[in-house]
C-alpha cells in the first residue's frame, strides 16, 4: 500500500525499469459517498437480470448495467462514478506531477 503521490510515482518509475507491463493504482471512494452494500446488491441484481432479460452478452453489457444501476439508485449511482472519476483524475494529476519531478 502506497501512503501518497510521491510513493506512488516512485513505484511506477521503479516498476518501469522492471517491466513494460501497465501499473494498477487503486483509489477507493470516500466512504460517506458509497451505496450503501444493500442498495448496491439489490441494483446489481437488478441491472444483472435486465442485462439477462434484453440478451445482451460482451461489451453491450455495461451501458445496460450502468442505465440500470441509475434508474434503480434514482441516479444515486451516477453521482457516486461522477466523484470517483474526477477523484481519479485528481490522483492520476499529482501522479503524474511527482513523475515529472523524479524525471527533471
Amino acid at each position: 500500500m502506497l501512503s501518497d503521490e510521491k510513493e506512488a510515482a516512485a513505484a511506477f518509475l521503479a516498476h518501469c525499469d522492471l517491466s513494460a507491463t501497465g501499473f494498477l493504482v487503486a483509489n477507493p471512494i470516500d466512504p460517506k459517498s458509497e451505496l450503501s452494500v444493500e442498495l448496491h446488491d439489490r441494483a446489481l441484481a437488478s441491472a444483472l437480470e435486465r442485462a439477462k432479460a434484453l440478451g445482451v452478452s460482451g461489451k453491450e453489457v455495461t451501458p445496460v448495467l450502468l442505465a440500470e444501476f441509475a434508474r434503480y439508485t434514482a441516479g444515486a449511482s451516477v453521482e457516486v462514478n461522477r466523484e470517483l472519476v474526477v477523484a481519479n483524475a485528481g490522483l492520476a494529476g499529482r501522479i503524474s506531477a511527482e513523475i515529472a519531478k523524479a524525471r527533471v
